[in-house]
């Protein structure tokens, strides 16, 4: 990221804090339209909005202001593989953000952008409460940003209504986060 509006002008900078530049806090409500039982596989969209929790610091002193809005919508496929205690999961997603200040992927003054979000993950033991999991995430905004992470993670099954989710993403290129720890709760009803 460059830090633009400072003394520090066109200089790349190192952002600190809790999530990642583009990830805000935020609600999604979700519609599940294929199932399992019928389908032999799960496929959801959802929608949501966010916005900023929180400031960013910088290498320079400098707070990002993080502020902004985001909406998101997206699809979103399970399956589980027959043969094995396996499943693979993969997620669309595309996010308008806008009233942001400094996080414009495209380092320009605009206050509003778009990101394409790619997501493809494969999880084993799927029957224990605690299940491994790799995923492979792709951001982009179809112009210069192309942030690419693989994602460690842990999900421990609470009971059929509770998940709790550890992640750990280490950046693969330069636009992504270099690597982060992510805590998720999501609830099923």
């Amino acid at each position: 990221m460059k830090d633009l509006g400072t003394v520090n002008d066109g200089k790349s900078v190192d952002v600190d804090g809790n999530a990642g530049t583009y990830e805000y806090l935020s609600l999604s409500l979700d519609y599940q339209f294929m199932h399992d039982a019928e389908e032999g596989y799960n496929l959801l969209g959802y929608i949501g909005y966010g916005g900023r929790s929180a400031y960013l610091d910088t290498t320079y002193d400098d707070k990002l202001n993080h502020k902004g809005e985001l909406a998101k919508i997206g699809l979103r496929y399970d399956q589980d593989i027959e043969a094995s205690d396996n499943s693979v999961f993969a997620t669309l997603e595309y996010r308008h953000y806008w009233d942001t200040d400094d996080i414009n992927p495209a380092n320009d003054e605009g206050t509003s952008f778009d990101i394409i979000n790619v997501k493809g993950a494969w999880m084993w033991q799927t029957s224990s409460s605690f299940s491994p999991v790799v995923e492979l995430i792709y951001s982009t905004d179809l112009d210069g940003y192309n942030a690419v992470s693989v994602a460690p993670e842990f999900v421990y099954t609470v009971n059929s209504t509770l998940d709790i989710k550890l992640t750990t993403p280490i950046g693969i290129t330069n636009d992504a986060d270099k690597y982060g720890v992510r805590l998720g709760l999501t609830t099923h009803f």
